[in-house]
């Protein structure tokens, strides 16, 4: 209506040959205005919107060229701690899958004894006392493993100089450590060894002067090691020796052997400081360090032999003192032990822990074999033992060694264990086999920890296939039976917060009637008891069939059963629910844990997926309001154009008017071509997006469009366009529509960045089956970091922010993305200060890519003078 009211008012002037007033020609500027603000309230909105998305796409490319291309470990991590990102290597080094670091944090995977270390580096860096630090410390990794990292750490801060999180670089330096202190064991048992050997080791050079001489040298011979260095090895070898051994050693250093024994033909004599001799045992042996021959002798006095025949009768007594010392032993093993007799399998020596394992007692008399056997054992993919194939069965039987076998038994008490067994036979002097040992480690627990980290890992994978909420659900359903339960019901809460059974799973028809959904969400049942406390219960069906309680497991065998509340984001989203038949399998405390935690993560991909579903409606509004609202913009701008050209040519036609009135009318007219170029970029943009985008292709002449495009410019008086172009027509097969859009945004591009005046120069070429397009200004320029984002969507180069020069970096958007549809390039070069170059490069049309270039044409100069 406003509009058709301002139309109509000129057409009346005009009809009356009445010229307006410049009351009446304020009034239509200040309603161009007002539609200008509309439909910057609109950019505004959309621009607020694809800022986030632009970021996002920032800190995507931040995120792969920093974290993920990196050859070591690297991670941003949260001022509590959290993970919040890390790289693959990082994932490598700690054994961790990305998901599952960004669930902890970095004291989480530390070495408990290393923490202090942590809080003092944190501390330093939040109080500024350094930019940056490093230590070394131990990881343990998901493995178990602990291994050595060597940490780098800097503090993040924001612009107001608060903290804002740490960037983490970690290398590992377990290989080194190792080698480090291998190194350093080494020496140390060198030194450990020759000082607190038994037998005297003496070290000389080659001129059989003393280097080394031990404390069971020391001991030995009578004589301290600070008098011994330095002196001759004659001194402790008996005179009547020196010759012969002077000549042994010359031999043997001519030989290259590293060891002999020196008393093979003949017994050696030592002697001591006070002169007395003693009979030895002597090894020797030779190296080269640094050019020089090094020989090592260890001496051995023989007259402790004696001494050792005397000790060889008194561990014959205490043979019965050693049997009580090795059933002590036994007893304190972390592992269960069993010795039986062959091949009878009668219980000769058993402890304590044997009994715990099996939960059962046994006696020395009876068979351990016959009783083992009433209990049943299986494999672990469920194929039942035999009784020869047990473990100790076949060590007694076949001599067969038995190393980690895994068996799985039900025991005395029901509960069902998983068992790392090892077995061996027991030979006498003969080589007859006469015993069997067997040793028995519970596993159970581990076991389980491992299976519910690997269903974790697995849970992760199958959510992060899709943002599809039942297709997810369906898969994580059917991964978790039967692996970790018989039965698995998910149920979620719709928009009037009533639960809706999702999805039902079970392993067989027993387990399908687990959950019924009417008893299931009464009043007392435990979905309602986990919603109220926000924590996953464990149920026995033992105890829910107990009197005055309503039954929640139908027909089904004693088992238990887990209920856990979907929450996310402070939000209870439904629950999860997993129930076992089998008594053996009870769930424990450790698996709710397990579950509270495949909750939390399931919880956590339905809140977003409904986000994803949220964003793709508010883009589809968006995208559909953009449309609307150009079209309903454009449909009064056309009449609101061609009134105003007729009022300008009126006015130019009328010696009464003003200078300050043209100069109003020219406002008004530059206002609404604005205007209209804005709507189009909106109307194209919301297409773009949408990809509703045909191109409706005809040979279009770009010569003549860009010298029309250039003939139609409101150019300033400090502005001059200079248009080479060429003789002929310069035809491609293109959108006409979408093409002037190009080059109008260009052509306006150059002559908005260019505030101070200058020259435009503008060039058309075809170079073999190629249109060329190039337009040149003298303006601002830009950097070159700018010119890597300049086509991106709602982009400005800081530059032009600073100058406060209008744009909404959508322009140039639509011009590549155009230009790629037209199966053509552009291109920009600039530097700061300098002005800008763009190339546009267009396939040509058939007709013209087969015909020849013709010659430049004449120049053709526009300036702002007379617009």
């Amino acid at each position: 209506m406003m509009y058709t009211q301002t139309i109509e008012a000129v057409r009346r002037q005009l009809a009356n040959q009445i010229p307006p007033t410049l009351e009446q020609t304020a009034q239509l500027l200040a309603r161009i205005e007002a539609l200008e603000a509309v439909v910057s309230s609109a950019q505004h909105e959309v621009a607020q919107r694809q800022d986030v998305e632009a970021a996002l796409r920032a800190s995507d490319q931040h995120f792969r060229a920093a974290f993920e291309q990196a050859a070591v470990g690297m991670a941003e991590v949260g001022l509590d701690g959290r993970w919040l990102r890390v790289n693959h290597r990082l994932c490598a080094i700690t054994g961790y899958t990305e998901a599952e670091l960004l669930a902890r944090t970095f004291q989480d995977i530390t070495y408990p004894d290393d923490l202090p270390h942590d809080a003092t580096i944190i501390q330093r860096l939040l109080s500024n006392e350094r930019e940056l630090d490093t230590l070394e410390k131990r990881y343990v990794r998901n493995d178990g493993k602990i291994i050595w990292i060597h940490l780098t750490v800097s503090l993040v801060r924001t612009e107001t100089g608060a903290p804002a999180y740490f960037i983490s670089v970690i290398e590992d330096v377990t290989a080194r450590r190792q080698a480090e202190n291998a190194l350093r064991r080494s020496e140390t048992q060198l030194s450990g060894i020759i000082d607190s050997a038994m037998d005297a080791i003496i070290t000389i050079d080659q001129d059989q002067r003393i280097l080394r001489f031990n404390a069971a040298a020391e001991s030995m011979i009578g004589c301290s090691a600070a008098e011994a260095i330095d002196q001759p090895i004659s001194r402790f070898i008996p005179e009547r020796y020196h010759f012969a051994h002077a000549h042994h050693i010359r031999r043997y250093a001519q030989t290259g052997v590293t060891r002999r024994s020196m008393h093979l033909t003949h017994p050696l004599y030592a002697r001591r400081a006070d002169g007395s001799e003693f009979p030895i045992e002597a090894t020797i042996s030779q190296v080269e360090i640094a050019g020089e021959q090094l020989f090592t002798v260890i001496l051995r006095d023989v007259t402790a032999r004696q001494q050792a025949e005397a000790e060889r009768e008194r561990l014959l007594n205490e043979l019965a003192t050693e049997r009580a010392l090795l059933e002590t032993v036994l007893y304190q093993l972390p592992v269960g032990v069993i010795i039986a007799e062959a091949p009878s399998g009668k219980l000769l020596l058993g402890n304590a822990q044997l009994e715990q394992i099996w939960q059962q007692s046994f006696s020395g008399e009876e068979n351990f074999l016959h009783t083992a056997a009433a209990y049943p054992g299986f494999y672990t993919d469920g194929r039942p033992y035999a009784p020869e194939e047990r473990p100790l069965r076949r060590a007694i039987t076949s001599g067969e060694v038995v190393i980690a076998e895994e068996m799985v038994i039900h025991r005395a008490d029901g509960e069902r264990a998983t068992l790392l067994i090892n077995a061996a036979p027991i030979h006498d002097h003969t080589g007859r086999i006469i015993a069997g040992v067997a040793t028995y480690f519970d596993i159970s627990e581990r076991k389980r920890s491992r299976e519910g980290l690997h269903l974790l890992a697995d849970a992760s994978a199958v959510l992060a296939t899709s943002l599809e909420a039942t297709p997810i659900l369906e898969r994580l359903a059917r991964l978790v039976v039967p692996q970790f339960a018989d039965s698995c019901a998910i149920d979620l809460v719709d928009e009037v917060g009533t639960l809706t059974r999702a999805v039902n799973v079970y392993a067989d028809p027993v387990s399908q009637s687990l959950f019924d959904e009417r008893v299931y969400h009464s009043a007392r049942s435990p979905i309602n008891l986990a919603l109220v406390t926000d924590q996953a219960v464990i149920y026995a069906t033992e105890a829910l069939a107990n009197p005055g309680q309503e039954p929640v497991i139908q027909e089904a065998e004693a088992g238990s059963l887990i209920v856990a509340p979907l929450l996310a984001r402070g939000r209870t989203l439904g629950v999860l629910s997993l129930a076992r038949t089998d008594s053996g399998q009870r769930y424990r405390d450790d698996d709710r844990v397990r579950v509270e935690e495949l909750a939390g993560r399931v919880a956590l991909a339905l809140d977003n997926a409904r986000l994803y579903q949220e964003l793709e409606q508010a883009l589809r509004a968006r995208d559909a309001f953009l449309v609307v609202a150009g079209h309903e913009l454009r449909t009064p701008l056309a009449p609101l154009l061609g009134m105003i050209d007729l009022l300008s040519g009126w006015a130019r036609t009328q010696p009464t008017i003003d200078a300050q009135a043209g100069r109003w009318i020219g406002v008004l007219g530059e206002s609404a071509t604005r205007l209209r170029r804005l709507v189009e970029s909106l109307i194209e943009l919301a297409q773009v997006q949408a990809g509703r985008t045909n191109l409706t292709r005809q040979p279009v002449d770009v010569n003549a469009l860009v010298r029309r495009l250039v003939a139609e410019l409101r150019i300033t008086p400090k502005h001059l366009v200079h248009v080479v172009g060429l003789d002929q027509p310069l035809l491609v097969d293109g959108d006409a529509a979408r093409l002037e859009l190009v080059f109008t945004n260009l052509l306006h591009n150059a002559i908005k960045y260019s505030p101070n005046g200058g020259r435009i120069s503008v060039q058309l070429s075809q170079r073999q089956s190629t249109a060329w397009i190039t337009v040149r200004d003298s303006g601002i320029g830009m950097s070159e970091s700018a010119q890597q984002h300049l086509f991106e969507r709602f982009y400005r180069a800081d530059n032009a922010m600073r100058l406060n020069i209008e744009g909404l970096g959508i322009g140039l958007y639509l011009v590549q993305d155009i230009v790629k549809r037209h199966a053509g390039t552009i291109s920009v070069f600039s530097s700061e200060g300098q002005g800008s170059t763009f190339t546009v490069c267009l396939p040509c049309a058939i007709e013209a890519a087969t015909s020849k270039s013709s010659p430049i044409a004449t120049d053709e100069i526009a300036s702002g003078v007379g617009h």
